[in-house]
């Protein structure tokens, strides 16, 4: 990555802190971000923040998955000529997948989560 794309990127990493930040309750803290091409997901000590960027136009939607929720979690990595992995959260009835563009990212995702809820 050049110099320039690398600035842009670190930019892009503290704006979404920043509106993270603006979600968060009292004394909870971000732990970990995965930027997913325009979308951002966030990890805090009490849950998981997903931002769609890409949702209607220009609005964004998003959602908040409380760790203790979570009755599954997945992941797929590899395969010929897959350039991204897959994260798949259950909650409830509902599956929420989120495709990532790094290996290392995810699965440290999948650890931490399920860290927190075995």
């Amino acid at each position: 990555m050049n110099e320039a794309a690398s600035k842009a990127a670190a930019a892009a990493e503290v704006a979404f802190r920043n509106e993270v930040e603006t979600l968060l309750i009292p004394g909870e803290a971000i732990q970990q971000t995965i930027k997913m091409f325009e979308d951002y997901l966030a990890f805090t000590d009490k849950r998981i923040i997903f931002v769609d960027k890409k949702f209607i136009g220009s609005s964004r939607a998003i959602v908040s998955i409380p760790y203790s929720k979570i009755t599954e979690v997945g992941m797929t990595s590899g395969g010929f000529m897959k350039f991204s992995q897959e994260l798949a959260i259950q909650v409830g009835s509902h599956r929420h997948e989120f495709k990532v563009y790094d290996a290392k990212q995810t699965g440290d995702a999948y650890r931490e989560i399920m860290a927190r809820i075995l």
